[in-house]
This record gives structure tokens, sequence and C-alpha cells, in this order.
């Protein structure tokens, strides 16, 4: 693309231009009317696409040659994890390029139809690259490409996705930052809230593919540990048949929550026959988490997420990564990409950030449920909630 030969001369342009063009800031190539004819050819998609999930995007050919890269962003869902990785990835990918990068955003909001649409946009348009951020629109668009780089953020796994071959070395078009949490971490949290021998009730979307890895992971280390609380709370038990089966239902259920918006009827089952909950990095439960914090306070259950915001948004605590970072990591790759002739996107290692994995707990939430998790730190709450009172105004 002839993006790529801007690199060698980037120290020495200077564009002004805003980091972040949205699609009303964009001016036509043309100030002629169309036809009359035209204008009912056109009238009538708009009129029927009033019901479908339609997200036109010019392609990169038709826009102005502003010398500009330009960036489709594919967003999974509107929560606060989410939104804050892909503006740090604006933020840092603009601050390399000095400004010379044009942005446009589109949220499919867990709709898979929506996803393949807007990718295929994306990919037909010339491009210079696309960041998708979540697992379900960068698996699609890694599919889909054929010579379009693809830079995958907010992703549990790349090798359980069917993304790549590795994470040393992916291979295809696509590779980016692994939002793993280190599961061993969210295991003794767990343990740590859990005052009785219940089985941990494990909650996330049916089908999706990452929720999914993340309890398939949290059961080996239940497994390894024989349940770990298991022969503490039980030790007569235990010595009297030491050949005891291991049955992981007796320590993890899996609760799965479908298509309808039945989120707290799942909620009051696993309550009924668990202890403590977990939520996985899971899109559609963190887009919300009111009924997850009406659920907490009202039945007092520790309720365990492996994400910050989602913490924030409703659950006792959390094991969580820093999702700035996965925005900035991602700007780094797609830096490189973008202005390395010889690099490829496949060639680029997935960033793991399981090493970066943090313990917290919500102030409010303890305060109001008296159970401290002390060997964690306590969160800033007034973050978000400063975010959605901006969002109501």
């Amino acid at each position: 693309m002839h993006k790529r030969l801007l690199a060698l001369l980037l120290a020495g342009i200077m564009v002004l231009g805003t980091a972040c063009a949205s699609k009303e800031e964009k001016m036509p190539l043309e100030d002629e009317k169309p036809a009359e004819e035209e204008v009912a050819e056109t009238e009538e998609p708009e009129e029927s696409s009033e019901s479908a999930w339609t997200y036109p995007v010019d392609p990169v050919e038709d826009l102005q040659d502003d010398m500009l890269y330009h960036i489709g962003i594919v967003e999974q869902a509107d929560h606060p994890a989410i939104r804050h990785a892909v503006e740090s990835f604006q933020e840092e990918l603009s601050t390399r390029l000095e400004g010379n990068v044009s942005f446009e955003i589109r949220c499919i909001d867990n709709d898979e139809d929506a996803c393949a649409a807007i990718v295929t946009q994306f990919m037909a348009g010339n491009w210079d690259l696309v960041l998708t951020a979540g697992t379900m629109p960068t698996r699609i668009a890694a599919q889909a490409s054929t010579g379009t780089p693809v830079v995958g953020i907010c992703v549990t796994d790349f090798i359980a996705a069917g993304i790549g071959k590795s994470n040393s070395e992916p291979g295809g078009r696509a590779s980016g930052s692994s939002c793993m949490v280190s599961m061993k971490d969210v295991w003794e949290m767990l343990k740590y809230v859990n005052t009785s021998d219940e089985p941990v009730g494990v909650v996330f979307s049916e089908g999706d593919i990452a929720s999914r890895y993340q309890y398939e992971v949290l059961r080996l280390y239940a497994e390894e540990e024989n349940g770990g609380w298991y022969e503490y709370k039980n030790p007569e038990e235990t010595e009297e048949d030491p050949d005891v089966e291991f049955d992981i239902e007796d320590y993890l259920k899996v609760y799965t929550v479908g298509g309808s918006d039945n989120l707290r009827a799942v909620l009051d089952q696993a309550d009924a026959e668990c202890g403590p909950i977990f939520f996985p990095a899971d899109n559609w439960i963190a887009c919300r988490m009111d009924v997850v914090r009406n659920f907490t306070l009202e039945t007092g259950t520790p309720t365990i997420a492996a994400d910050a915001n989602m913490c924030i948004g409703g659950t006792l605590g959390c094991v969580s990564v820093d999702y700035y970072r996965q925005g900035a990591n991602g700007a780094e790759m797609a830096f490189e990409v973008l202005t390395d002739p010889e690099a490829e996107i496949g060639k680029e290692s997935v960033y793991e950030m399981s090493y970066s994995s943090y313990s917290a707990y919500n102030p409010d939430i303890a305060s109001e449920l008296n159970n401290y998790i002390w060997y964690a730190k306590a969160l800033d709450t007034s973050v978000q909630e400063t975010e959605e009172g901006g969002e109501d105004q």
C-alpha cells in the first residue's frame, strides 16, 4: 500500500489532522448531486435497513487522499474494558504516527452476522489495518483477511479461538495481545472467599469460546489441588476414604446464559446450589453488570470476576489485567507493521498478559457485605461512576 512508503518520510511530514476522525468529519470527494434515478436507488436500501445491522464503511479509495493511515476498528461490545483498550490503542498509535492516522470504529454488540458484515467491508475497502477488540471479531477478521493485517486485543487465547498456530508465531494475517488472567490467582481468590465446602458457580454466556476456555483452565487448578478446600474442610472424611473419587462438580458447576436476558434467573439458580460465583471475562455479561451488582448486594454472595471493570460494575473481587496496556501493546504491534516494509503480522508474537494479572476488590461492595479480600488492592470505583455519569448526561 502507498501508506507504507510514508514510513520512510514520517519524520519530515507535518500534517494537521485529528487522530480520531469520525464518519461525520469526513467530507465527500465531489459536490455533485446524484441524478434523480440514483437517489431512488439509494433510498430503498436505507428504508429496508432500519431493522437490520448495517455498518456502511467507505472504501479507502473513495476517501480524500489525505496521506493518513486508515485504521478500521471492530469492537465486540460496548463496555469499559474494551473502551479503555481501544482508547489507549488510539492514543498510543496516534502519538507514534505523529497524528497521521484516522480511525473508524464500529461496535457489533456481540452480533456475529454484524461482525462478518463490517469485517468484510473493511477488508474489501483497502484499509491499512484492522484492529479487533474481542475474540469474536479477531477470529472472523483473521479468517477473512487475504492481505489486510489484523491486530487483535482483548482476546483470551489466540490458539483456543483458532486464530493462530502458536502464540510465538501465529502465522496468517493476525496477531495481537492476550487478556488471559492468571487462573491460578482466580482459584486462590475463590478459595479465600469460600466459607463453606460448597462448589463455585461459573456463569458465562452460551457459546462463548473465551469464557469456556477460562473455565477449562480454572478446572485444571481445581483438579490439581483436588478441590483445594475439600481436604481442609473435611479432613476426617478424607482420612477414612483416601481413594475417594474426585468429581469436578463438587467444586465447579457451570451455568450458561442463553440469548434471552435471563441472567438473574441463572444467578439465582447458581446461588441456590453453590457458594461463591465466578464470572469469566465475558462480553455479554460485562454489558449487564447492573444485574450482577443487584444480585451481589441482595444475596450477599461473594462474586468474583476476571476483569477489574466488571468488578467495579458489580462484583466483590477480581483478578484482572491492565486493559490500557492491552491497547498500548496493540498500538506497538500496529506501528511496526504499518511503518516497517519488512514486518509481517503473522511473525509477530502474541503478547502474553497473564504475568501482569493483579488481584483487587470493590471497596463499596465489600463494605456493604462486610466481606473484605484483605490481601488484594482496593479499586477506585469513582472512575467508572464518573464515566457512567458522563454518558447519562
